[in-house]
């Protein structure tokens, strides 16, 4: 999830993650999740409160399963990342949005 304001790109990766970890979360062979946050992010999705479900996304979980490269200070794509994934969502305000900041403020930190 890429935008200009970090924690607006985090709160938006927490609500996509927290939908993905709903769904696939109990079975996720990257590592366990606490059971009892697994129920409460399905108990929150399903009733459709999905910021809130984000918010309960640990910061972790939202660097990993987002492929944020999360870094202190912001700043999307830490210097040590040997991989970088690009999937949608990209951007907070659409995919147009999200590839014109890829190119140039993602990408020129790959070179």
């Amino acid at each position: 999830m890429v935008d200009d304001d970090g924690e607006r790109a985090r709160r938006a990766a927490g609500v996509a993650v927290a939908m993905y970890v709903d769904v696939v979360g109990g079975v996720d062979p990257i590592g366990a999740i606490d059971p009892a946050l697994l129920a409460r992010v399905h108990d929150l999705v399903a009733a459709g409160d999905h910021a809130a479900a984000g918010q309960r996304a640990p910061s972790l979980r939202i660097c990993w399963d987002a492929r944020g490269g999360c870094r202190p200070g912001g700043g999307a794509v830490g210097i040590r990342s040997r991989r970088v994934d690009f999937g949608q969502p990209l951007g907070v305000d659409g995919l147009a949005r999200g590839l014109e900041l890829l190119a140039r403020r993602v990408l020129p930190q790959l070179s």
